[in-house]
């Protein structure tokens, strides 16, 4: 050992107390510097992450928001291109232009967080494919055909949804706690209103025809036997976003426990007023209005989701 260590024991005989005080000071400070830059380099990182994060979630509530109406816009096309022709739609037809106008204005205006060139660049094309669907609904006349094209909407704005969130990191964050409640608005409470749409459509055109066809009737059974199931996966989400986390059960637990009971409440009147009902005569707007109430609490969810975001992120 001492052969080994002999010329630093050399070097350290030659030089003077304040040249051996400057050296010991060198060595040490040295890799504390260096390991201190990491350490504010790697926080400087995160803190730029997070602050993107924060400046997405106006974005990523609008992109919430452009899912519910189009919800709204394909249930409300779906009754049209069935009761358009006889003349019992009402005033669907001008709902559903209100719409269209609302939609491309929001969507036009969606606008990234931050302004680097290429995340620009991709989110243009993912906004442009979305508002080309829309203009392409939106220009047909065909009551069929537009059925098909706003379902097609639809489901792009779920892709859409979740490019935001990737794009901006929520989806990716270090923290557990704010992925989980990122996950549970933007992949699981779209399936539960989704499912529930399914209903609103099926039974209001059915209400208003003033009768079930054999179609209509299995797709209702079947709605009822996907409702248990998504209840289950809706409350396996749940937990998995709030189980250990005390912050995001107080933010979240009232909400998510009124959605999840929405769920039987919408069962039963798709039971009752239209799978089993012998007269079918409840007013077809008044059933659209009861669906779409027991859908708000799981749209409340959302909201409430997005405020722990910003509160927990800031």
């Amino acid at each position: 050992m001492k052969t080994v260590l002999y010329p630093a024991i050399a070097l350290m005989n030659r030089l003077s107390f304040g040249m051996k005080f400057s050296l010991i000071s060198v060595l040490f400070f040295v890799p504390m510097l260096v390991t201190n830059f990491f350490i504010v380099r790697d926080s400087y990182v995160e803190f730029v992450a997070i602050r993107v994060e924060l400046q997405s979630l106006d974005l990523l509530r609008s992109a919430l928001g452009v899912r519910r109406d189009l919800e709204s816009y394909y249930d409300q096309v779906q009754i049209n291109g069935m009761l358009g022709q006889s003349g019992k739609a009402g005033d669907v037809e001008a709902r559903i232009q209100s719409l269209e106008q609302e939609l491309t204005a929001t969507i036009q205006h969606l606008q990234p967080a931050v302004s680097d060139a290429a995340v620009v660049a991709a989110f243009d094309a993912k906004r442009g494919e979305l508002l080309a669907s829309l203009q392409a609904a939106r220009g047909e006349a065909n009551l069929q055909t537009k059925v098909g094209l706003a379902e097609k909407v639809l489901g792009q704005s779920q892709v859409f949804l979740k490019f935001v969130t990737s794009q901006s990191g929520i989806s990716t964050d270090l923290d557990a706690e704010v992925r989980q409640v990122a996950e549970l608005v933007t992949s699981m409470t779209p399936q539960v209103t989704a499912t529930l749409g399914i209903g609103r459509a099926v039974g209001s055109y059915s209400l208003g025809q003033g009768f079930l066809n054999s179609g209509d009737s299995t797709k209702m059974d079947d709605l009822l036997l996907n409702l248990e199931k998504v209840q289950g996966e809706y409350g396996l989400r749940i937990s998995e976003a709030l189980d250990g986390h005390p912050a995001a059960t107080r933010a979240l637990g009232d909400l998510t426990t009124t959605s999840r009971e929405s769920l039987k409440e919408a069962a039963a009147l798709f039971e009752e007023q239209v799978i089993i009902s012998d007269s079918l005569d409840m007013p077809w707007t008044e059933f659209y209005q009861q669906t779409t109430r027991i859908m708000e609490p799981t749209y409340a969810v959302n909201d409430g989701a997005l405020v722990f975001l910003e509160q927990r992120l800031a």
